[in-house]
């Protein structure tokens, strides 16, 4: 279903779609808000949206500022785009919530790229009464190596968000990511990976390797290696 929401500015409206669950679902599994740098209907966002469906989600995604009916322009801090990601996310718990109100309390936040950047930033531990249960978070992409570029230099206050995430008990969280991805060198990404393992006081975060995809996982292959490593994942965190 086609739609609009609110953007975190008055007078910013953001282009979205909403997909309900697929199958017999008696309720939803619960609610899933993605966010990427661009549009809704990238492919990588559609097949995870689509996946998540099938999974029995609510998912929610929309356009950037500026992209597609989207109004406004974008940020250069990333700091609009995340509080563009909280708004959305906060209309899509009310309308979940109103929608059914007997469905199971999960929440699952996306990114994908600089999307990852975005939904990192919702770190309030309840942002609604009804979801005040363990919050999923999966980062699709994390452009470790490009923070600097995507923040105006803020990259450590994007790393801490990531770091205070790995920490928190109340987060069930998946990292994915190609060994060729253009943007992050794998060696750096291994190591920041580590440097979260070490930091997590328990074992609820996952970092997931699919060998010879890039960036935008442009191959049947690596695309379907990302799919069933979120489909196993999905079925862990039930």
């Amino acid at each position: 279903m086609s739609t609009t929401l609110p953007s975190s500015s008055l007078d910013v409206v953001l282009e979205a779609r909403i997909r309900e669950p697929e199958g017999a679902w008696v309720q939803p599994r619960g609610l899933a808000i993605l966010a990427h740098r661009g549009s809704m209907s990238d492919h990588v966002i559609s097949s995870v949206s689509r996946l998540l469906s099938e999974l029995g989600f609510r998912t929610v995604r929309f356009n950037s500022r500026g992209v597609g009916a989207s109004q406004g322009k974008g940020s250069w801090t990333g700091e609009t785009e995340a509080a563009d990601y909280l708004a959305v996310t906060k209309t899509s718990i009310a309308d979940f919530s109103q929608a059914y109100p007997a469905a199971k309390d999960c929440q699952l936040l996306i990114g994908y790229s600089a999307g990852a950047m975005y939904a990192s930033a919702v770190l309030q531990p309840t942002l609604s009464p009804m979801f005040d249960s363990a919050r999923l978070c999966l980062f699709v992409s994390y452009p470790l190596d490009k923070l600097w570029a995507l923040s105006a230099f803020g990259t450590r206050k994007w790393t801490r968000r990531m770091e205070q995430i790995a920490q928190s008990k109340d987060h069930r969280t998946l990292l994915i990511q190609g060994t060729e991805d253009q943007f992050t060198n794998h060696t750096n990404y291994e190591k920041w990976c580590g440097r979260l393992a070490t930091v997590s006081e328990t074992n609820h975060l996952h970092m997931v390797t699919v060998e010879g995809a890039d960036h935008f996982w442009r191959t049947r292959e690596h695309l379907g290696g990302l799919i069933e490593a979120i489909r196993t994942w999905a079925d862990t965190v039930k």
